[in-house]
């Protein structure tokens, strides 16, 4: 695993490049040491108990609004969770206090619940409903300025265009959902740096993290659709291998950039070898869209440097692993051997690999 530069580091060698302005050095440290000051001034456990007894007096004040209003009311719920959802995203731009910004959660939550209680009842429609909650989600992504709450709108906003996509019995219009979120959440990586210098930049994290759980996760029931009879739809049926095939274009997309990125010619042995190996995956697996899905995810990770999306994508490998065992139509006997072959493959490989481009010995001071 490779180690992290301190901050310090990086900016002495941006200044040493001339890529850093003589005082920014001093103000960026400055900037850093007032912002632990701040983390080390409350202590972890006072921020667990601020945010429990916010929880606790929104659980108190929401009995109350359900007592007040008999439960009978969904137009009261309509307007009233509308009413909290904007009056939190304005107390949370104004303060940013520990205490306060729990309880604008707490309340910003439960007002999406009296929301979408209240439109379900007066639409009395799926899709009207699933329509009503992607468009306050995809509100409160904008204008909401906290991170958990502009996860949860993500994945709220994923999951009620999903479930719209379902809604006419199309697997086709799933899959071309599925392939927007990949696409959608490959660019976002590959532009992190760009975007991060925008005016979106706080919303690059929660977006990225849950669409890549809505993605992966929604693929893996997918996957379950076309594994069992008593999971497929009345619909008309998508192959699978579509939708292999485009995860495995945007996979190999993506590998070519990062080749490109780290100064290695995606024409030359090492980036043939690479972007041959991927489309055979993909040949492998078309059947189960989620391996090459995943090793897409492991490929943005690994050039980001993210731990957290690292394990995100080995676990749904793993699990995507299993799905393809079970979905070969042969016997035991010739499923083991299938295993045991494609580990001895994938073995012959890595040794391939590492005689074929040894690893540049990196000196540490």
């Amino acid at each position: 695993m490779a180690l992290k530069p301190s901050l310090r580091e990086v900016l002495s060698r941006l200044r040493e490049q001339g890529a850093l302005a003589p005082d920014a050095e001093p103000r960026a440290m400055t900037a850093m040491e007032a912002y632990w000051r701040s983390a080390a001034a409350t202590p972890w456990y006072v921020r667990v108990l601020i945010g429990f007894g916010a929880w606790m007096a929104a659980c108190f004040l929401i009995g109350f609004f359900g007592l007040l209003l008999g439960l009978r009311d969904e137009m009261a719920f309509f307007i009233l969770g509308l009413i909290l959802c904007g009056a939190t995203a304005g107390l949370q731009r104004i303060s940013s206090q520990i205490f306060l910004s729990q309880l604008c959660l707490a309340f910003c939550l439960t007002g999406q619940a009296l929301f979408l209680a209240g439109l379900a009842e007066i639409t009395d429609s799926a899709s009207g409903t699933a329509l009503g909650v992607l468009l306050l989600e995809l509100a409160l992504l904008f204008f909401y300025p906290d991170r958990v709450l502009r996860f949860l709108a993500t994945a709220g906003a994923a999951l009620a265009l999903l479930f719209l996509a379902y809604q006419p019995r199309i697997l086709a219009l799933v899959d071309l959902t599925l392939a927007g979120f990949a696409a959608l959440l490959h660019l976002l990586f590959l532009h992190q740096a760009r975007f991060q210098r925008g005016r979106g930049a706080e919303l690059l994290s929660p977006v990225t993290f849950a669409l890549a759980i809505v993605f992966l996760g929604a693929l893996l029931g997918r996957c379950f659709v076309h594994l069992g009879r008593e999971f497929r739809l009345e619909g008309s049926e998508s192959p699978l291998a579509i939708l292999t095939l485009g995860l495995a274009i945007m996979t190999m997309y993506t590998a070519a950039r990062v080749l490109q990125e780290l100064g290695i010619e995606v024409s030359g042995t090492a980036g043939a070898t690479v972007l041959a190996s991927l489309g055979l995956t993909a040949l492998l697996t078309l059947n189960t869209p989620g391996v090459i899905a995943s090793a897409g995810v492991l490929a943005l990770a690994f050039h980001r440097r993210s731990v957290v999306m690292l394990g995100l994508g080995v676990a749904f490998l793993v699990g995507f692993g299993v799905l393809y065992y079970y979905d070969l139509s042969l016997s035991l006997l010739a499923k083991s051997g299938a295993l045991l072959g494609s580990g001895l493959v994938l073995l012959g490989l890595r040794l391939f690999i590492l005689r074929r481009f040894p690893a540049a010995s990196v000196e540490v001071p």
